[in-house]
């Protein structure tokens, strides 16, 4: 107890501090090609449909956008073509953390006329950073090895091609470049779309990277141990931090979504941060996940996880669905977005931009949806915040591969347990508790327990109990 106590205080020291800044390394190869306006393909000359603008659309030809890259790319859209993958069936009662049993879902990738008039399946798998340009579709696949390779096909099924052999993320392409980034070592690289001319663009040698995208001639991502965002050129040169005004400098930023000059990002809210001007405007307040901007809105999972929209200016801020969303992707007219994972069955679904049409992509069901222990958390959250302010700090931490939220201003937590499953039923066990420090130098130390909750793994209500 005495050592994890020392570890929960030094997490929590690690998040109330800013953090030093890290070590990263920018590499090209001398083979490399640098994109230019005269070996760039225009979109005058290209007809195409993509559901985020982009600042440099006249000159680059983007496979999906920066948001739903940065969301997992579960879908993208050419003309009158959404490319997505389906749930085809369900393998049931797959153990998964703290023995939970859940219904895994096994995919098919298809193409699907927006009308919804046809379907055409390209490959058997769950593809993932979907990208279309002309008429190619490259995406990254999981193979028996439990990796993910990018692998490119025709829009019309044929051609099917493994471009590389290494575990890969947040793949993107422009024109006839992609982009991707590495597990371990956390790097970047870029390859032609025909597999060739690797080059490594980013050697990250102290911390994680993570949510990587293009948008024009720059690639976006966020260091994840000091949580700043920063951008490098196709190229490899003048690797930078966004300059963030002097009063944010100490945030983490989450995610975010590139559109024309300004970058949206979330960290206590969503922010839109003028990359000229440098000015920063607070568009929504509270806790905002999977971003997405299109036209004038934008898209996110709000604090009580559900899917909301909202003016880029905060204005008309509306909720569209009534449970957990993830993933949130947006194609044309529609959002795609999927619910559950780790420890409850996982069920894609699309709505209407307007909230209205609400279904789910595939016909199959899950023999049983038991929520996560990340729901779980939040469920006992919103229970002690009740109709009032916000008791806890806006961001979680996460400790041995545990949530925990902070209370403001005090030595409170909450932290998930367990998960318990007899004869009184399926629930989560959430612990409310205070870290008391005896020994400053050591920080060594007890805890007093407030309270414990269980929520229920159906239905979510919350019983605190004392």
């Amino acid at each position: 107890m005495k050592k994890l106590l020392a570890c929960i205080l030094s997490v929590l020291l690690l998040c109330s501090c800013s953090q030093e800044n890290k070590k990263i390394e920018t590499a090209v190869s001398d083979e490399s090609i640098t994109p230019t306006s005269d070996n760039l393909t225009s979109l005058t000359e290209n007809e195409y449909s993509k559901p985020e603008k982009n600042v440099n659309e006249i000159d680059y030809l983007l496979g999906n956008s920066t948001g739903n890259i940065v969301n997992g790319g579960i879908a993208t859209i050419q003309d009158d073509w959404i490319f997505c993958s389906i749930i085809e069936e369900y393998k049931h009662n797959v153990p998964s953390i703290n023995n939970i049993l859940i219904d895994v879902p096994i995919y098919g990738f298809y193409k699907i006329h927006a009308d919804g008039s046809e379907k055409i399946k390209l490959d058997d798998c769950d593809a993932t950073y979907i990208n279309v340009v002309n008429d190619w579709v490259y995406y990254a696949a999981t193979t028996d090895d439990y990796r993910n390779h990018i692998y490119k096909i025709k829009t019309d099924g044929t051609e099917k091609t493994l471009l590389n052999n290494e575990y890969c993320n947040y793949v993107s392409v422009c024109n006839d470049w992609i982009y991707y980034a590495s597990d371990y070592p956390p790097n970047i690289y870029k390859m032609r779309t025909d597999g060739t001319e690797k080059t490594l663009l980013i050697k990250e040698y102290n911390g994680l990277i993570k949510s990587v995208a293009t948008a024009g001639e720059w690639i976006y991502y966020i260091q994840n141990i000091e949580g700043k965002l920063y951008k490098i050129k196709t190229d490899g040169t003048e690797n930078v931090n966004i300059e963030m005004p002097s009063d944010f400098k100490n945030y983490h930023i989450f995610e975010y979504a590139v559109v024309d000059d300004c970058i949206y990002m979330s960290f206590d809210g969503i922010y839109k941060l003028s990359a000229s001007s440098k000015e920063i405007e607070k568009i929504s307040d509270g806790r905002c996940n999977y971003i997405v901007v299109d036209g004038d809105w934008i898209f996110y999972s709000g604090e009580n996880g559900c899917l909301y929209k909202i003016k880029t200016d905060g204005s008309e801020k509306t909720q569209l669905n009534n449970e957990y969303t993830e993933q949130i992707n947006v194609v044309g007219d529609y959002i795609f977005y999927r619910t559950g994972g780790i420890t409850e069955a996982q069920v894609q679904y699309r709505i209407r931009t307007d909230g209205t049409e609400l279904q789910k992509v595939g016909t199959a069901e899950p023999m049983k949806t038991i929520i996560s222990p990340g729901q779980a958390l939040n469920y006992v959250r919103n229970y002690i915040n009740g109709d009032g302010e916000d008791v806890f700090e806006p961001n979680d931490i996460s400790l041995g591969g545990e949530l925990i939220y902070k209370y403001k201003n005090t030595n409170y937590i909450i932290t998930y347990e367990r998960y318990i499953d007899d004869e009184s039923g399926k629930h989560h066990l959430i612990h409310d508790f205070e870290i008391v420090i005896d020994n400053e130098e050591t920080g060594e130390g007890h805890t007093i327990t407030a309270n414990w909750y269980q929520v229920d793994g159906i239905t979510g209500d919350v019983l605190p109990m004392f």
